[in-house]
């Protein structure tokens, strides 16, 4: 931390007499800067101290002045009592009077109430309602300060006491100091912990102390050694500015630890102020000094590959994985002067000791640091760096090394001052530091040994350096921003790049290198061209494909593009090297086309490799195929790139390399899986009808699967596939094509022409099946007759029947079962009688006889009755056995006698049921006579004896 003085004003009066500065302060954004001078108020511009105005409006002098949060007001307080309002553009608005000298005032940021205080009484100003609100109080106040959030004002007064006030005045807690010593100075800031506010209390004690809202003490009170009379929060609430008697002006951490101080300035500082957007201070004295500084906090920080170590709020170590963006916070409760990393090493140097820590292990993911060792060594160095057992000071150009345990071990001595130390690595205890010198030299040792090596000398002084993790390499940045490259083996200078202030070697690749100037960052590989990018900042770290760069004090990390340096490999064919840069962090798409390069140039292990990364299965399994060949001529090998371009849709090319290198046959079969005939019909080799038949089996697998049907059959023709074809003709009751095909198929076709034919038969034309099984020559034979009977074509089996009566059964029976089914029994008995089946006729007409008894028609009834008679008459003169004889005439008879009687029967059902008949009295009586002569002794179904005899 350094205060830098910007300006510096004496203020006086215009006899020359210095005016004491009681209170300063900055307006709302910080371009002015308001002071007290005697009756008067200066405005300066804070940027140069330049004199703006001169505000008079007070009979005495100017004790006190504040700002209102909104920028809108600023307030004035004097001995002489008065409180004057001012606007921004420095107007008096208002004006209000106390009962003695007003010591202090603040605005409340909330509410912009205006506390104001004098000896014995403080007041509350409302800006809205133009009034004041005046309250007693016991002891004399001489500071006060208004809460961040507005709720409570704290009164510091002369007796070490601090009354908290509510907005309303009312009191809610009292604090009193143990030593009752005058308080004049207090201040809230938040705590960093719970986000509750603080009360910073100084007292003429010595002393810092803490205390919340309740008036409880939160922290052990700090002896600041300052009788203090101004306090202010800087940066956030992260340091206290604590000024006052004898000159002294420090700033402190929020826990009361002295980080640094101001020059003394031989005066009372009564005043200070911080600006509201930046880190410039201004501060003034009881000699009339108005003094403008600026704070700068120096970045004390580390780097060993991703692992940051660096001092946040001067007191605090953050270690920090700047790749997972892990973070570790280490309270070491003191300002922290140096940090050094190394592997699982972190050293920390603090005013009176040197403490090393250790983390839990450098591989693990979680970081945890515990305490290796204390050294009680309060050494001044202007830099440090840790080992895995030593420590290593450099006081100008003498370099200590140290054990762990504080022991010293050895010493060198340099003839010029050491700029820049690095620990490049080695074993433990035994590490190589490379030593950067004003001269520029660059030295190289060993913490086990006292020899020194020169490696370079750049002539100008040194400003970083960096080796490469293969340790062949070297990269050196001097005062006049030259980075020049060397070879470690042979010391030999490569080139030079020039406006560059930092350099760094990639952790994780040898060959790649990044520095930074001008807000450029650039990225060389080998001996490639450097490729640029602007980036905010400087580099001091390349992990991978990530930078990291530092701007002021915050580390940025950022992801950065490694396609150029791997198209560089690329170009040059080192597919080795360009894989390890794609393993870096680059995009799906570079990693395809590294893996086609490398395939393309049959490094086939770097083209698995990459293209197992992206899971690009295929070509793995094209590639496999290609190496369980065994066979790696330049035939295979271009059939294997014929194979992947087919795989990447480019077929034209894939064919050219199939034909060239005679594998037409590859080639048609692509095409012909493209459903492309027309180019595969280009490819078709020797075995010219093979490849034909196949081609147009292709075209009809196609064209079924885009449901052109029609097409599809053609083709499975023209391929002499029938029974494909006739497959989709049946499916589509395409007849009339099934017929055509038939007609155009050669009679040795038997096979395919019997299909054609049944089918025809299955999906009932008839004639065409006729057509095609005459064309068989089974025009007379049974296939023919049972397909006219499968048609009920009657007369056309009848007629082949007359050609050939052996097949009457084939025809008259079926055509007695469909009569039968059509109600046609008498005709179905016939015609069974003609097919052969007398039982099944005698079977019928049993039937119909029953029937015709059941539906009570006794003429139908006696009428089958006649001609069952008639049909056992028939076989009984057509047999030569007497028995069969006998029963048949038997037969006969009884059936003749059933027929008379249901004949007769017929009439008296008639007369019965019927309303009018045309029968006369004495017909239907000898009827009747008839009947009860045939029914003496037999008993007929239907046939009822009381109608005919009642009749």
């Amino acid at each position: 931390m350094h205060c830098i003085p910007i300006w510096l004003h004496k203020i006086q009066d215009k006899d020359k007499i210095q005016q004491c500065i009681y209170s300063i302060c900055f307006n709302i954004d910080g371009s002015q800067l308001l002071t007290t001078a005697g009756h008067d108020i200066l405005i300066y511009r804070s940027i140069d101290g330049h004199l703006l105005h001169t505000l008079k409006g007070h009979k005495e002098n100017v004790i006190c002045l504040t700002n209102a949060k909104n920028g809108k007001y600023f307030a004035s307080g004097s001995a002489d009592k008065s409180v004057i309002l001012w606007s921004s553009k420095f107007e008096p608005v208002g004006k209000y009077n106390h009962n003695d000298t007003v010591q202090c005032m603040d605005f409340n940021s909330i509410t912009h109430h205006l506390a104001s205080c004098s000896s014995m009484e403080f007041g509350l100003y409302s800006l809205e309602q133009k009034s004041v609100q005046k309250y007693k109080i016991s002891f004399k106040i001489n500071t006060c300060a208004w809460s961040t959030d507005g709720q409570s004002l704290a009164l510091g007064s002369d007796n070490g006491c601090i009354s908290l006030r509510n907005r309303s005045g009312e009191e809610v807690a009292n604090i009193e100091l143990s030593d009752g010593q005058s308080v004049w100075a207090i201040a809230w800031l938040s705590s960093r912990y719970n986000g509750d506010e603080i009360l910073c209390i100084t007292d003429w004690g010595q002393k810092l102390s803490f205390y919340n809202k309740n008036g409880s003490e939160t922290l052990k009170n700090k002896n600041i050694h300052i009788e203090a009379l101004t306090i202010k929060t800087l940066s956030n609430d992260s340091y206290l500015l604590i000024g006052g008697c004898k000159g002294k002006c420090s700033i402190f951490s929020i826990d009361g630890i002295k980080l640094s101080e101001f020059e003394d300035k031989h005066s009372w500082i009564w005043a200070s102020s911080v600006h509201p957007h930046s880190k410039y201070v201004a501060l003034g004295c009881q000699d009339g000094t108005l003094a403008y500084y600026k704070i700068e906090f120096s970045v004390i920080h580390g780097l060993y590959q991703e692992k940051y170590a660096y001092r946040e709020n001067m007191t605090d170590v953050v270690v920090q994985d700047l790749v997972t963006n892990k973070k570790v916070r280490i309270k070491c409760r003191d300002l922290i002067k140096k940090i050094a990393i190394y592997r699982d090493r972190l050293a920390v140097q603090l005013p009176s000791k040197i403490v090393v820590y250790e983390s839990s292990s450098i591989h693990t993911s979680e970081m945890h640091y515990r305490i290796k060792e204390k050294l009680a060594e309060n050494a001044v160095c202007n830099l440090l760096v840790v080992c895995s057992n030593n420590l290593v000071l450099c006081q100008e150009t003498r370099l200590q090394c140290l054990s762990l345990a504080g022991i010293y071990e050895r010493e060198w001595t340099m003839n010029s001052v050491v700029k820049y130390l690095k620990v490049i690595g080695g074993s433990p205890g035994k590490e190589q530091i490379l030593v950067g010198l004003h001269n520029g030299q660059v030295l190289m040792l060993r913490v086990n040994s006292l020899v020194v090596q020169q490696l370079f000398n750049v002539t100008k002084s040194i400003r970083c350096f960096d080796v490469n993790i293969s340790m062949d390499k070297a990269a050196i940045v001097d005062d006049e921003n030259v980075c020049s490259f060397f070879d470690m083996k042979s010391k030999k200078l490569l080139f030079q790049e020039s406006d560059i202030t930092s350099v760094v070697w990639n952790s994780k690749f040898s060959e790649m290198a990044c520095f930074s100037g001008k807000h450029i960052f650039n990225i060389k590989v080998d001996e490639f061209p450097a490729h640029q990018q602007r980036i905010i900042g400087h580099v001091i770290g390349m992990w991978g494909s990530k930078i990291f760069s530092l701007n002021d004090s915050i580390v940025s990390v950022i992801e950065v593009a490694l396609s150029v340096p791997l198209y560089q490999y690329l170009e040059k064919k080192y597919f080795s090297k360009a894989y390890q840069i794609a393993c870096l962090n680059v995009t799906d798409t570079d990693w395809k086309i590294l893996a086609r390069e490398a395939l393309e140039h049959f490094d086939l292990l770097i083209a698995k490799k990459a293209f197992a990364n992206i899971n690009e299965l295929k070509y793995l399994e094209l590639i496999t195929l290609y190496e369980e060949k065994g066979s790696h001529n330049d035939k295979d090998k271009h059939c294997l790139l014929a194979d992947v371009l087919a795989y990447e849709k480019k077929f034209k090319e894939a064919a050219r390399i199939y034909q060239k290198w005679g594998f037409e046959h590859k080639a048609f079969t692509m095409y012909t899986d493209l459903r492309m005939f027309d180019l595969a019909q280009e490819f078709i080799g020797s075995n010219t009808a093979g490849e034909n038949k196949e081609l147009l089996i292709k075209r009809a697998e196609w064209a079924m699967s885009i449901d052109e049907h029609k097409v599809a059959a053609e083709l499975y023709i023209s391929a002499e596939e029938f029974d494909r074809s006739i497959d989709i003709m049946v499916h589509n009751c395409w007849t009339h094509m099934l017929l055509e095909l038939g007609r155009h198929t050669d009679k040795a076709e038997e096979i395919v022409l019997s299909r054609i034919g049944d089918e025809l038969r299955k999906l009932g034309d008839t004639e065409s099946a006729v057509e095609i099984y005459a064309k068989l020559g089974k025009d007379m034979g049974p296939d023919m007759i049972s397909l006219h009977v499968e048609a009920h074509n009657w007369d056309q089996a009848f007629a082949l029947v007359e050609k050939n009566p052996i097949f009457a059964p084939l025809v008259y029976l079926p055509y007695a079962e469909w009569l039968a089914e059509n109600d046609k029994f008498v005709e179905a008995q016939k015609a069974f009688l003609k097919g052969g089946r007398p039982e099944r006729a005698f079977q019928v007409l049993q039937m119909l006889t029953e029937n015709a008894v059941d539906e009570q028609r006794f003429q139908d009834a006696g009428y089958y009755y006649w001609l069952l008679s008639r049909q056992y008459l028939n076989i009984a003169s057509n047999s030569n056995e007497n028995s069969q004889n006998d029963k048949m005439i038997n037969q006969y008879n009884l059936y003749d006698k059933y027929a008379s009687i249901y004949y007769a029967y017929n009439a008296i059902h008639r007369y019965m049921e019927d309303p009018f008949m045309s029968y006369q009295p004495e017909t239907l009586f000898n009827i009747s006579r008839f009947l009860m002569n045939k029914t003496k002794n037999i008993h007929l179904k239907g046939v009822s004896k009381l109608n005919f005899t009642i009749d």
